[in-house]
């Protein structure tokens, strides 16, 4: 978990915090029974209540009690906080990320060399990527593990 954590909140605080926000609690005021919110949480009415209590005082959640519930909001600062667990996950998951791609290299079809050459092109090649790329096409068909293993590529950052 994150340094910024605080007086009070803890893991269980911040696993309230996503389930606020995976309800839309990001977006604006969301509405809240304690029993439902306990019910997803896996705890106890008073324990869920008590969480939105802490959360509240650390100014990571805005409540307004009503007669059948409450309507709860995560703040900036809640959101904030959801950011830096994420940043935590991605440093886990994503460390060392590579893909590895086996295959056979083939001849292209030719436009290749059309695109590469065009000065914006090769001018995003050499900022992004760091290097100046052949002006001609190859393909490479993958094989059958290489072709499952691609599908992780969508996991990664784009280069922009």
């Amino acid at each position: 978990m994150s340094e910024t954590t605080d007086a009070g909140v803890g893991h269980a605080e911040l696993a309230t915090l996503k389930e606020l926000a995976l309800r839309n609690g990001l977006d604006g005021e969301v509405k809240v029974s304690c029993s439902a919110l306990a019910e997803r949480l896996e705890a106890s009415t008073q324990t869920a209540s008590r969480r939105l209590q802490r959360l509240e005082e650390a100014d990571l959640v805005e409540r307004e009690i009503v007669s059948d519930g409450q309507w709860v909001a995560v703040t900036a600062a809640g959101e904030r906080a959801l950011q830096r667990e994420y940043a935590d996950y991605r440093r886990i998951f994503e460390r060392d990320a590579t893909v590895e791609l086996r295959g056979a290299v083939t001849s292209g079809m030719g436009e290749g060399r059309h695109y590469i050459s065009l000065p914006g092109y090769m001018r995003q090649f050499k900022s992004l990527l760091g290097y100046e790329p052949f002006l001609g096409t190859l393909n490479v068909d993958l094989d059958d593990e290489s072709v499952r293993e691609r599908g992780r590529l969508s996991s990664f950052e784009p280069i922009t």
